[in-house]
């Protein structure tokens, strides 16, 4: 199950990151982070962070 989770997981990446600012990409990975931590996509995500010019905002990465 855990997955099929991480499977669908870059495809919501994907999504926010044409569909949301920086800003509020940001805001909504954070979000999904705390609700449930997909530990296998936190390279992905700092990925994300990176192509959007932030700085890790976190010490996860």
């Amino acid at each position: 199950m855990e997955n099929g989770k991480d499977e669908t997981f870059p495809a919501m990446i994907e999504v926010f990151r044409h569909a949301y600012s920086p800003g509020e990409l940001f805001n909504h990975l954070t979000m999904i982070l705390m609700k449930e931590p997909p530990r296998q996509s936190l390279p992905m995500i700092a990925k994300v962070f990176d192509d959007c010019g932030f700085q890790k905002p976190i010490d996860w990465f």
